[in-house]
């Protein structure tokens, strides 16, 4: 393994502290991003890629290796390079002096440890290893002189005319005799016969054995794991969430977000302006935390956290232990910052699609939503690995972590409403179904466990423990053990949600429509035309019964229908209708990715609208 210099390891300690943040699991593919943003590539410290590089980085880099060989590193804690990287921006002595006036009281200070960038070097070429035979049979160069240089390939020396002159004869003779005495103790070979430059089929060279040097950027584990001979059958429960804020530091965190930590009125001021209208502050930073908390997006240091505020448009809250000693609440919001494009290594926002669909720029969020019931419920991790641990049982779906976040929640906040969330008599185990199989028809459930710290079971009660199917090892027995095996989500569907009949009309709240739409369209589609749009999309439904979608809306707890919306700058959004007899009443004008999201969690085959 490469020694990597202290001041090396310090450095990029800071830089991957800063990027990446403590305890979350990253692809080496983003780690390795960041190295290079920063012009440092592993061949500057003497490694072959970037899995070696972090392998030489044991103290507060760890190696996760998932199966089909993805390899994940996660940061952990230094506390001796926090000190030294603490010290650094601390005042010396002689600034100390220099403040009270007193230039001439100096005192030398200790020599501290100080981040080096790794100094920047050219990849190695390969070496060319010649072996002996390869020497002998190498043609050596005569002058002639003739303009045309001729080569002797043969190792058997020819004559040379009698013109040379004698310092070019005498390296000949020495060759001669250097021949004869190797004659001497080597078995008699049959001489080669004396071929001209021109019709001397030249033979290709053997190859030559470089040394083991890659430049690919890749990284293969010493025991690569095998791939399943059956898929979803093999998967071993994790023993523990990881990719968040480390177990270790799980009860320094805020537990009560409300009672433990303070917000001053100033960014309270600011989040009421950054989020929708009629949103509780308070309640909106205590949701995006435990949302945070459990999921995995947590980044920042011990004592200076940051995580992202649900639906305010890339806006980060940052909590930092109170200063004040004695404060009734150790933890206060420093900053609550926007920022236009969302930052390198950051996971990105996490949402349900089925909570949105009647969130209009007036309604205030409730208080309740899947997101946060799932949150609240089990520490579940990075969604990264969520979803790369679902492609091992089902390898021909196709949800983005965010999209799996959204459908898994709206999922678990299904089963929990109707009750089909399944609890061993030991009381260790919980299990609900996800409504996917595996390529053999086998039912995927979602299994959860009691949490492993304390101190976070009395928010989270429970940890995610994977997904299963009856035939996985360990948990599949435990799926059998079950007073009942979990039923797939039942939605109701009724005749009016599946197809609109000729009959039916429609409902437009005139005066709530300018809450429903974008600013955009707004200001620049007449209210009529939207009209007039919104009742040519009922018509076409009614004639073509694939164009309405049935869609789940977790504050309402029901089903209700999807329609694409035909006008100017409305070709990316879709009517959200709440069905009632032969009447449907427009209930919202949401984005089409939001209407997929909460269209997927009843069925994964979409009109060709949504797709």
């Amino acid at each position: 393994m490469t020694m990597i210099p202290i001041n090396n390891a310090l450095y990029l300690y800071k830089l991957l502290k800063q990027e990446l943040g403590y305890g979350r699991q990253i692809p080496l593919s983003d780690v390795e991003a960041v190295l290079l943003a920063d012009d440092i590539t592993p061949a500057d410290l003497d490694c072959t890629d970037i899995g070696a590089l972090m392998e030489a980085l044991p103290e507060f880099v760890k190696l996760t290796v998932f199966k089909k060989g993805r390899i994940f590193a996660t940061i952990m804690p230094h506390a001796d390079f926090d000190q030294a990287l603490e010290k650094i921006d601390e005042p010396t002595t002689a600034d100390k002096a220099a403040t009270k006036g007193k230039p001439w009281k100096r005192k030398r200070s200790s020599k501290l440890l100080r981040p080096q960038k790794p100094q920047h070097k050219e990849a190695p070429a390969p070496i060319r290893t010649e072996s002996k035979s390869e020497t002998e049979q190498e043609p050596e160069p005569i002058p002639v002189q003739d303009s045309e240089p001729e080569f002797e390939i043969a190792p058997k020396v020819i004559d040379e005319p009698t013109s040379k002159s004698t310092s070019e004869v005498a390296p000949i003779r020495e060759a001669e005799a250097l021949d004869e005495a190797v004659s001497e103790t080597e078995p008699e070979t049959k001489p080669e016969p004396d071929y001209s430059w021109h019709d001397y089929p030249i033979p290709m060279p053997e190859a030559i054995p470089t040394p083991n040097i890659s430049l690919n950027i890749t990284y293969a584990p010493q025991t690569p794991l095998e791939e399943p001979s059956v898929p979803a059958q093999t998967f071993a429960a994790p023993s523990q969430v990881e990719a968040y804020i480390p177990v270790v530091l799980q009860s320094t965190l805020p537990q009560d977000f409300i009672n433990e930590v303070l917000c001053p009125n100033n960014l309270l001021k600011k989040i009421y302006e950054l989020a929708p209208i009629n949103t509780n502050a308070l309640e909106l930073l205590r949701s995006s935390w435990n949302t945070a908390r459990t999921t995995g997006s947590l980044f920042g240091t011990r004592s200076s956290i940051s995580f992202a505020l649900i639906n305010c448009n890339q806006t980060t809250a940052t909590i930092q232990r109170s200063k004040m000693p004695g404060h009734v609440k150790p933890w206060e919001v420093v900053s609550v910052v926007q920022s236009n494009q969302p930052i390198l290594g950051k996971t990105p926002q996490t949402y349900c699609a089925s909570d949105e669909l009647l969130i209009t720029r007036v309604t205030a969020r409730p208080q309740t939503s899947a997101l946060n019931e799932l949150a609240t419920f089990a520490l579940m991790g990075s969604w990264e690995n969520i979803a790369a641990t679902l492609k091992d049982f089902a390898p021909t779906t196709t949800f983005l972590p965010t999209e799996l976040c959204s459908y898994i929640s709206a999922v678990f906040y299904r089963a929990k409403q109707s009750g089909t969330l399944i609890q061993a008599s030991t009381g260790d185990f919980i299990a609900c179904n996800t409504g996917l199989l595996t390529p053999f028809n086998q039912v995927i459930y979602l299994c959860f466990t009691p949490s492993a710290k304390k101190s976070s079971a009395k928010i989270t009660p429970w940890q995610f423990a994977g997904f299963a199917t009856t035939q996985t090892p360990g948990l599949g027995e435990k799926l059998t053990n079950l007073p009942q095996l979990p039923p797939a989500p039942n939605f109701e569907l009724h005749a009016n949600v599946l197809s609109i009949t000729p009959e039916a009309t429609l409902q437009l709240p005139t005066k709530q429509i300018a809450d429903m739409l974008p600013d955009s369209i707004l200001n620049t589609l007449p209210k009529q035309d939207f009209i007039d749009a919104c009742n040519k999309s009922l018509i076409t439904a009614q004639y073509n019964y694939r164009t309405a979608t049935p869609v789940y809306s977790t504050q309402l707890n029901q089903t209700l229908v999807a329609l694409p919306v035909d006008a100017t700058g409305l070709e990316n959004y879709a009517l959200i209708l709440k069905p009632s007899e032969n009447t449907y009443e427009l209930a919202n004008v949401v984005s089409r990715i939001v209407a997929r999201g909460a269209a997927q969690v009843i069925s994964l085959e979409l009109p060709s609208w949504l797709v």
